[in-house]
């Protein structure tokens, strides 16, 4: 019999906060979470953000303005773009400070940050389990989608001779793709098992996932550390998604905030993201999430929490078309093969009791494709009322750590019994279908 993966800890960093005890999570239900709850995510936010006054650090969190100063920071200048919100960290926190870092990459500085929590979160020293547990079956698969692609890393090996400075021996290393990984066993973990990144664009957490669930179910690993880490929001990434014309631009907030009766003398960037609604675009942010699967039988000899358990990651090509970016008949596949495994293992009732984390780009081809996959599926296995989540109106969509955020969101609403809605999102769009589906406006 195989092992059963179960989830026993988690942690990471996004706009919303650090992801242990559910804080991002309870950042982003404020407004619907007692004062106790609020106070802690004041406190823990505060801590980073180096200020302790309420209004300002919610001002300074989750999508919104990115900071005047950032692309000087982080870039040699300050371009002029046709916009400037994205799901930036919380203000005044960076990650690189937390540790000794020597120009370490945004994403590389953000998974050590994140994975440390997620190691916190279990509760029993790190130093005691590798006691208990060979080095060799702790595995780790983590990355980013596109690159580390700032000046510490790929940006830089591209920019250096035409800023008149020189490639760096650490230029080439700090580029690549499975860095995350690396720097996880290395700085955090100690450990000596499978290790790498398996990319999948916007889905790479999901793709790792498999992998992790595959490692512990064939005995390849008893502990395995699945993850995701990217900021879409430095300079070099930011500027190749706003010249493919796919970002929300403030010109067409304005136009849609005018249109919907809003105030439009000046763009929200609080409610530029707007899933299922009438949107103009996506909205960029940056995260490191990670999620650390052990076999059942271990979690239970270290008494350990168990939150979950991680049964399936289901990955499906869409076979020919004429747009690789397109959607395709892969994603009905995997929504449906999700929903019958659910219905194998816990019953055709269980069903009733499930909710849909979209992946909700807030792009007009997102909304009408999406939500038929989203509908048909439904309908295929008679769910009546399909609850529908969409948080990237609250942290940008932050490319390989995106189902990270979806993931962890999702364990947290399993402990407060609250899933966050698409406040930003003020009526669902007249093509989007609807049928047997219902798109969670509010908390």
């Amino acid at each position: 019999m195989s092992n059963l993966p179960v989830i026993v800890g988690y942690g990471g960093i996004n706009s919303a906060g650090r992801s242990i005890f559910d804080l991002s999570h309870q950042r982003m239900l404020f407004e619907s979470i007692d004062s106790t709850k609020q106070k802690e995510v004041i406190t823990s936010l505060g801590h980073l953000m180096g200020i302790s006054e309420q209004q300002k650090i919610l001002d300074h969190t989750l999508i919104r303005t990115i900071d005047q100063d950032f692309f000087e920071n982080h870039n040699y200048r300050n371009p002029d773009l046709p916009t400037m919100a994205g799901g930036q960290l919380p203000s005044g926190f960076d990650p690189a400070t937390t540790y000794n870092s020597r120009q370490h990459p945004r994403s590389l500085a953000m998974t050590i940050f994140g994975l440390s929590d997620a190691v916190l979160s279990l509760g029993m020293p790190w130093e005691e389990i590798l006691k208990r547990v060979p080095r060799q079956k702790i595995s780790c698969v983590s990355g980013c989608a596109v690159a580390q692609a700032d000046k510490f890393g790929m940006g830089g090996m591209f920019q250096a001779s035409l800023a008149g400075s020189r490639v760096t021996s650490k230029h080439m290393a700090m580029s690549l793709g499975e860095g995350s990984a690396d720097f996880a066993h290395a700085y955090v973990l100690g450990s000596m098992g499978s290790t790498g990144n398996y990319t999948g664009a916007c889905a790479t957490f999901q793709y790792n996932l498999k992998l992790g669930i595959s490692m512990i179910q064939s005995g390849e690993a008893l502990i395995s550390i699945v993850g995701a880490a990217e900021s879409g929001i430095v300079p070099e990434i930011y500027e190749a998604f706003s010249a493919t014309k796919g970002l929300a631009e403030d010109s067409n907030l304005i136009k849609l905030q005018e249109k919907l009766g809003e105030k439009f003398d000046s763009p929200d960037h609080r409610k530029i993201c707007r899933p299922f609604g009438d949107n103009i675009g996506m909205s960029l942010g940056e995260s490191a999430q990670f999620i650390i699967l052990m076999a059942d039988d271990l979690a239970l000899e270290l008494g350990l929490n168990i939150h979950g358990a991680a049964l399936s990651s289901h990955i499906h090509a869409d076979g020919f078309k004429k747009s690789i970016s397109g959607p395709g008949a892969g994603n009905y596949l995997t929504v449906g093969k999700t929903f019958k495994e659910i219905q194998k293992h816990f019953g055709e009732q269980a069903l009733d009791k499930v909710f849909f984390h979209a992946h909700g780009t807030s792009t007009p081809q997102n909304r009408e494709s999406e939500s038929h996959i989203i509908s048909s599926s439904a309908q295929a296995f008679n769910i009546k009322n399909l609850p529908v989540a969409a948080i990237k109106s609250y942290l940008g969509h932050s490319l390989a750590a995106a189902g990270g955020d979806q993931m962890i969101s999702a364990l947290g609403s399993w402990k407060n019994n609250l899933i966050p809605g698409i406040t930003t999102t003020p009526a669902i769009a007249e093509n989007v279908y609807t049928k047997n589906v219902n798109f969670l406006l509010e908390h």
